[in-house]
């Protein structure tokens, strides 16, 4: 999975619309809120390396993705499809 693959990026404007008029969930607090949920996590347990920005999004959506119960499952699936076994 990269960022590219799991993403779509939208502007919002607070001087234009609060909510995107083609799309109502693109709006300024959903876009808010997940940049401050992104931001905390990686202020509080890493630091912001801008080297490594990139893979903390990505760590960051496959964990939003992937969790519940499931997450490991998905974990060894993904781990198991870039490791391939020969026999």
């Amino acid at each position: 999975m990269t960022l590219h693959s799991c993403c779509h990026h939208f502007d919002v404007s607070h001087k234009e619309n609060f909510v995107d008029p083609e799309d109502k969930e693109v709006h300024t607090q959903g876009v808010e809120s997940m940049h401050q949920k992104l931001k905390h996590r990686h202020k509080k347990e890493y630091g912001t390396s801008r080297t490594h920005l990139v893979s903390y999004i990505e760590e960051f959506l496959w964990r939003k993705l992937s969790s519940g119960k499931d997450m490991i499952y998905h974990f060894w699936k993904q781990v198991s499809e870039y490791y391939v076994c020969e026999k």
